[in-house]
């Protein structure tokens, strides 16, 4: 089968996500993968042409070596206002020539506007579309007014498609309520690879690993730092507490990461005092341990919420909705903070003196054997 696949953050910087998982695994059982990305940490490229050219890359695996996929990477426009928009012809005319020439059998969306010109041209070309909803995509975007124009674009790409998968019951009725034909949405919970995630991990090693003393409380932020994360107004916090004990640990990337890594706080007024640690991206195992580790999780992430729900530590998610509602629903292990600064840091201390203890609602891993046996 030939899959199409359409996303609009950098495939090979970003992740891996879901569909990174799901695309290489296809790949190894004999599929074709094309994916088409987009360049969306351009800001940070040392090439300041204005207009890039198409690039294809060969092999653009992320998990798995002998996983053959061709990334696609259209051209662009790079000027802030501009860039974004210049996938409604760029993006636009690298799928009509993927239909033209490569001739998918599927196109299998993860994004939201070239989203929407894939099923306008799925349709037109008769091909089945699958819309595949790993989050509330358009609540992702900086700024009311992107939202705004992003959440129509989500909406009208549900309406068109021919097949809605989405990975939580929560995001099934988010799909309604965006117009989704609910006989047309699966629900295909995420995975989980046991080979990595060990729910038993003990998070001793790791803390004394960098430093963190058995009686200091750490808090643990992974995600995507974005601007109005107000991870800036939880570290202001942290420097300014009383309480020496409470240490801070940024695993992450995003507009905010570079400012902090080059310790560039004094511009916002802020004196670490050692409470705040930054270290670069680690292997999967130290960061499950990191998470194990921790007091309190912060993130954006909806992996992390479940990660740390099934791990039993208490977190708090920048966000003011989540794909994963099982983690809010069984009571404290989650907490929905928003993107509002002073929320966040309330929010914080409440979970810092709530106790740990619910009922993992992710299950025990052993779904496969179960349905085997019985």
């Amino acid at each position: 089968m030939k899959l199409l696949v359409l996303q609009e953050t950098d495939w090979i910087k970003r992740g891996p996500h879901q569909q990174h998982h799901l695309m290489d695994r296809m790949a190894l059982r004999g599929h074709e993968i094309h994916v088409i990305d987009y360049d969306y940490l351009w800001k940070d490229d040392r090439d300041k042409k204005m207009i890039t050219g198409r690039k294809e890359i060969r092999g653009a695996f992320k998990i798995f070596k002998d996983a053959d996929i061709t990334l696609i990477r259209p051209g662009m426009i790079k000027i802030s206002g501009l860039d974004y928009a210049s996938i409604l012809y760029f993006h636009n005319k690298e799928i009509k020539k993927q239909i033209r020439e490569f001739k998918p059998d599927v196109i299998i969306a993860f994004s939201i506007l070239n989203a929407y010109l894939g099923m306008r041209q799925a349709k037109k070309n008769n091909i089945l579309f699958i819309y595949y909803l790993i989050d509330h995509l358009h609540t992702l975007l900086p700024g009311r007014l992107k939202r705004s124009i992003a959440k129509q674009f989500e909406r009208a790409t549900l309406k068109g498609a021919d097949k809605i998968l989405v990975i939580s019951k929560g995001l099934k009725d988010y799909a309604v309520e965006m117009g989704g034909d609910i006989n047309k949405i699966s629900v295909i919970p995420a995975g989980v690879d046991l080979e990595r995630f060990n729910p038993q991990v003990d998070g001793s090693e790791i803390r004394e690993k960098y430093g963190i003393k058995k009686d200091e409380i750490l808090l643990f932020f992974m995600g995507w730092i974005y601007e109005f994360s107000g991870m800036k107004e939880v570290a202001e916090s942290i420097s300014t507490t009383d309480n020496e004990k409470i240490k801070l640990m940024i695993v992450g990337e995003g507009d905010l990461y570079e400012p902090l890594l080059r310790m560039r706080l004094q511009e916002f007024g802020i004196s670490t005092n050692g409470s705040i640690r930054f270290i670069d991206p680690v292997d999967y195992l130290d960061f499950m341990n990191l998470e194990k580790g921790a007091r309190l999780v912060l993130t954006d992430s909806g992996g992390v919420q479940e990660e740390a729900c099934i791990l039993g530590v208490p977190c708090v998610t920048l966000r003011d909705n989540t794909e994963r509602p099982e983690t809010v629903e069984v009571g404290v292990s989650n907490m929905l903070a928003g993107t509002e600064p002073d929320k966040i840091v309330e929010s914080a201390r409440k979970m810092l003196v709530k106790g740990r203890g619910w009922n993992n609602p992710f299950g025990d891993g052993r779904a496969a054997e179960d349905c085997k046996s019985g």
